[in-house]
């Protein structure tokens, strides 16, 4: 059975703005290289969220944690379709 995955909002702000700026297709590689390096990138981001806050920088770093999220981040700078339910973090 397939898991609905959910897109945060703040990571489909920062897709349509790479979109927009005609950046899709070097962040889908960079989401492919997060595949691999994203526990590490993902507790950067936790030890700095103090710093930027926890509404921008804690629904990035869960992203980067679950592998679904990410195929789904890739398939949305793609296609510009969310996931089933990407309504988290609104």
């Amino acid at each position: 059975m397939e898991r609905d995955v959910c897109l945060p909002v703040t990571l489909m702000r920062w897709a349509d703005h790479l979109r927009a700026r005609g950046l899709g297709d070097v962040a889908s590689v960079a989401v492919d290289l997060l595949r691999v390096w994203g526990f590490v990138g993902s507790q950067i981001l936790w030890m700095v969220t103090p710093l930027f806050g926890a509404e921008t920088l804690a629904p990035v770093a869960e992203s980067l944690e679950d592998p679904e999220a990410l195929a789904a981040l890739r398939a949305y700078l793609a296609e510009g379709v969310p996931g089933l339910d990407s309504t988290k973090g609104a």
